[in-house]
């Protein structure tokens, strides 16, 4: 797994991406997420370009998505605020061994499990 930290965001306004997790706008939502995953960073180098400079970490994680239909396919895994089909909705997080976690996101189509946050409320959150 790639981690980029971006000195200024880039032209999609992001700051941080985590390669197989997805790119996040504040550092926020970023430690966030390298907390949740129990993340560990290690340094790899420093890319220097005309527009901005770039940190770049390796982490030894493997990352698998899965999507579930019911609640019980996800009791005890670890509920946190992720996206779904451009949506923010609550996910969850099955950490199998120090290197192997599951990232169980809502099927859409499951009116039980898919309820989206409201965007304007969430925003108060980051």
């Amino acid at each position: 797994m790639i981690i980029y930290e971006y000195e200024k965001a880039t032209k999609f306004r992001y700051q941080y991406i985590i390669s197989e997790v997805g790119a996040f706008r504040t550092k926020k939502e970023y430690e966030s997420c390298l907390k949740n995953l129990n993340i560990s960073l290690n340094f790899l180098k420093t890319k220097v370009t005309d527009s901005n400079i770039i940190k770049i970490y390796t982490a030894e994680k493997i990352i698998t998505e899965k999507s579930f239909l019911k609640k019980e396919e996800v009791e005890g895994f670890k509920k946190v605020v992720g996206l779904s089909n451009g949506s923010k909705v609550d996910c969850y997080i099955h950490e199998i061994d120090n290197i192997n976690v599951e990232i169980y996101r809502p099927n859409p189509n499951s009116k039980e499990v898919y309820n989206e946050y409201d965007y304007f409320n969430t925003l108060l959150e980051v």
